[in-house]
């Protein structure tokens, strides 16, 4: 089938031979370039006196997204293949500059303005055709849907995509926009076996926005009572780029699509040496070897322009099955782009493999990640071990000079230096109180030329739950990151993006994961989240020695945190026939860790048939956060807010002694949402001030340590903050806040001593 439009109805393109109640792929392409209400469109709103508006606005207008969207769009039209369910219907919506259409005057063919009304208008009819297939034309076919403009993160599961009128209207509001997180789950009680979202935007942190806890338009009806489609293989979010982090593009639309519509389209033209599997019809591009190309496409185009920025292409969404074919590319194609491709082992000009279908060609998903690893590695030229060990300490004398000067090449500069060292805070999270010189060390730190990307190696000692790292003396600046440790000794990574401005330092980015010199099965799994990270969720887990790992990690009770990230890579890839009973385990035997609560009833829902008792488990389940404190990881943390939002949509369902417990959960996740930063490993948060810090930490057990003068203080509810003096802000006044009772000395980095 090809595609045509149909007259009377502007953005639809429907296959000449289909008929309505037949089986095919259904597809949603959206891209938009201008936006006539940000800055540069011409009809800048007002701010209204409103911070979140002037932020949105600023994101002002793109060059390429129309152009990457109707590109894509060709390919649909021209040379998707897929046998089984061939292109049926196509709603095209575009809004291009007017050098765009300079560029190419075909781009508004038949292509309806991408406004929120007409998305929805075009969403919705979509999801209709879907729900009208008969059941056997439901269980054939398949969900597309690309999107190419701005975009605005919640989550790692949830981004806010806007149309081109967004902030139009006598009173923008934040909420009007598309959310990846409603397509996905408007869908998911559909009897369509693949639904694949490819989302090219930016994933910006915008803190006044952010406050407003932004959630989108409830386009398509999310129905949680409503059971999963069972046959599901896919239910995937292809990204740009990692959460919280750019999507970048060319200036000029003469110089082709955005980066990451440029990989895309290459791969699914099965150029320039993506990995395929033989069919027998041709050569099928999966979606896992397509994720691991794209993610190795974009550095090599970034590192072509002579960037130094960062752009993960990541695989997201509740079932990503790797090896699900997407298109097929018939040999005589493919030898027209290829035509050195593995001789001996096909015959292109033929179009037939020697072996048998399931043959690939080309590099392995493992070896592309191990090269992309080091090719993201190279960048970071500067590279200083610290043999002796540096040490935290506490001073007190505030913020003065380290006791023993760091000499500043190894952090680039002296500005750099006192960011990372005289504006770091450091405290034990099973008490709250600051770690001795020799619980964590310094081991090396890697970086850039120009002192703005960094990895720095941390070795920190066992704690009953682990470490909160702060950067930064204000609300603005501030940086937190949780180090889980749960009683082993773990070798931390941390990674930055330093922004330098005006003589001052600041944080643009910091994430935490485990580093790979790990030893036992924290290093084990330390490089499956690397290869999880630059290969494809498949590829990462094929490796795994799971009834090793689940013996040492859980059942001899070695390493929970080990045991976590392995849980959070095989959700990933739905992999629960091999799950089991391990997160029932993982959330009952250790209540120091917030996860496995979480985890477990993310399981729940996806497993179990009976709705109403899988909402009542993993609420009961998730509200454990409660006693807990909120998730050392970041999807953890992801998966806790998804979660938060869909059981709240069956409320109704809970018990009553539940519903109250549930509230609080969800108003706790609630507010850290706020200051969330996905993107590592371990959970990371910015722009938070004191009082807020103090609720992003796990509660302090009955009977901690610390008190204030009354008998109160912080202790499970309130938390550790700073003092009233060190930061500007307003205590409770029937509270005696002092250093000594929370903890918050100036650390400074000296050598360890003997």
């Amino acid at each position: 089938m090809s595609l045509a439009p149909v007259a009377d109805t502007p953005g639809l393109w429907t296959a000449p031979d289909w008929s309505p109640g037949r089986a095919g792929t259904f597809a949603v392409v959206i891209g938009v370039s201008r936006y006539p209400h940000l800055d540069g469109g011409g009809q800048e709103a007002d701010d209204l006196g409103e911070p979140w508006i002037r932020e949105a606005r600023r994101l002002g207008q793109l060059t390429v997204s129309a152009t990457t969207a109707w590109r894509f769009f060709r390919w649909l039209r021209d040379d998707y293949r897929y046998p089984d369910a061939p292109i049926a219907q196509c709603w095209l919506l575009l809004a291009p500059t007017p050098l765009e259409l300079a560029r190419d005057h075909t781009l508004m063919e038949h292509a309806a303005q991408p406004t929120l009304a007409a998305c929805e208008r075009a969403l919705r009819s979509w999801s209709a055709t879907l729900r009208r297939l008969p059941a056997v034309a439901q269980h054939a076919s398949r969900a597309l849907f690309f999107f190419s403009g701005h975009g605005l993160q919640v989550h790692h599961e949830k981004q806010l995509l806007l149309p081109a009128d967004y902030l139009g209207g006598e009173l923008p509001h934040w909420d009007d926009a598309l959310s990846t997180s409603n397509l996905v789950a408007g869908l998911d009680a559909v009897e369509i076996p693949d639904r694949l979202f490819l989302i090219d935007a930016c994933r910006n942190d915008f803190q006044a926005i952010r406050a407003k806890q932004p959630r989108g338009r409830s386009i398509l009806t999310e129905d949680e009572t409503a059971a999963s489609y069972a046959d599901t293989r896919l239910s995937a979010v292809l990204y740009a780029t990692a959460a919280a982090q750019q999507a970048w593009s060319p200036v000029d639309p003469s110089e082709g699509p955005s980066l990451f519509g440029q990989a895309v389209l290459e791969g699914l033209a099965g150029r320039p040496d993506i990995e395929l599997t033989a069919t027998g019809g041709g050569y099928g591009v999966q979606l896992g070897k397509l994720h691991g190309f794209a993610m190795e496409r974009v550095v090599q185009i970034l590192q072509q322009h002579g960037a130094s920025v960062r752009q993960p292409v990541t695989l997201g969404g509740p079932v990503a099955h790797g090896q699900v074919t997407l298109t097929e590319i018939p040999g005589s194609a493919l030898a027209a782009v290829r035509p050195d491709l593995v001789r001996g082992a096909i015959d292109i000009a033929k179009g037939m493999p020697t072996k048998g279908p399931g043959f690939t060609v080309a590099r392995a998903a493992t070896v592309r990640g191990l090269e992309l690893e080091n090719l993201l590695a190279e960048r970071l030229t500067v590279s200083r071990p610290l043999p002796t060990g540096i040490g935290v300490t506490t001073s007190a004398a505030g913020l003065g000079e380290p006791v023993e000067t760091l000499d500043s090449s190894v952090f680039g500069s002296e500005t750099i230096t006192r960011v990372w060292t005289g504006q770091s805070r450091l405290l034990c999270l099973s008490e709250r109180t600051p770690p001795n010189e020799t619980q964590i060390q310094l081991e090396r730190v890697e970086r850039d030329d120009a002192a703005r990307s960094f990895r720095v190696s941390v070795n920190g000692a066992a704690e009953p739950r682990g470490y909160w790292l702060q950067v930064g003396e204000t609300a603005e600046i501030a940086h937190g990151l949780v180090l889980p440790s749960l009683g082993e000794a773990v070798r931390y990574r941390i990674e930055a993006e330093m922004v330098v401005a005006q003589g001052q330092a600041s944080f643009g980015r910091l994430e935490a994961s485990l580093s790979r010199s790990n030893t036992g099965p924290l290093g084990e799994v330390a490089r499956l989240w690397e290869r999880y990270r630059t290969a494809d969720v498949e590829s990462a887990i094929s490796g795994l020695n799971l009834g090793a790992l689940w013996d040492r990690a859980l059942t001899k009770r070695q390493s929970p945190l080990a045991a976590t990230v392995a849980a959070l890579v095989l959700l990933r890839a739905n992999r629960l026939d091999l799950i089991g009973d391990w997160l029932a385990n993982l959330a009952d035997w250790f209540p120091l860790l917030p996860d496995g609560a979480v985890l477990r009833a993310e399981q729940l829902m996806r497993q179990q048939t009976d709705r109403a008792r899988a909402i009542a488990e993993a609420a009961e389940s998730l509200c454990r956060l409660n006693e807990r404190g909120l998730p050392f990881t970041s999807e953890a943390m992801s998966y806790a807010a998804s979660l938060a939002e869909r059981l709240g949509r069956a409320q109704r369902l809970l018990p009553d002694e539940l519903r109250g417990r549930f509230d609080r959960v969800r108003s706790h996740i609630g507010e850290a949402l706020v200051y969330f930063r996905p993107g590592g490993l371990f959970t990371a948060y910015a722009g938070f001030d004191a009082d807020a810090a103090a609720r992003l930490m796990p509660p302090l057990p009955t009977g901690a340590a610390h008190s204030s003068a009354n008998g109160s203080g912080p202790g499970a509810t309130e938390g550790w903050a700073p003092s009233q003096e060190e930061h500007g802000v307003n205590q409770k006044p029937d509270v005696e806040i002092t250093d000594d009772a929370i903890g918050i000395d100036a650390f400074h980095l000296s050598r360890q001593r003997d």
